[in-house]
């Protein structure tokens, strides 16, 4: 019986607190997460890794959620992924309901 890939998931804020709660709290066999910094640093990785989903700080430093939006919807190998803009507002909000 074949496994199957986990579902790679990309978070891209600046926070990296936030990032070690994401991961402690959610890393399992069903999911991977990747994790960025900057804006500059999610394209990169999106050059890299094939994501089904991204989750993108709004106000990312560098490269602007909105700017990294475009760029996934104009290439056609990346355009279909999933992608959740968030502020830090709501990512702690999310954090809490862990």
């Amino acid at each position: 019986m074949s496994r199957k890939r986990p579902k790679r998931i990309l978070l891209a804020d600046s926070d990296r607190k936030i990032h070690q709660c994401i991961k402690q709290a959610r890393e399992t066999e069903q999911y991977h997460f990747e994790f960025a910094a900057t804006g500059t640093e999610a394209l990169e990785k999106m050059q890299y890794f094939q994501f089904d989903l991204v989750i993108v700080e709004l106000f990312l430093p560098h490269v602007h959620a909105i700017e990294i939006l475009k760029r996934i919807r104009i290439d056609s190998f990346i355009q279909k992924i999933g992608v959740i803009l968030l502020s830090n507002h709501v990512m702690m909000l999310l954090i809490k309901k862990l």
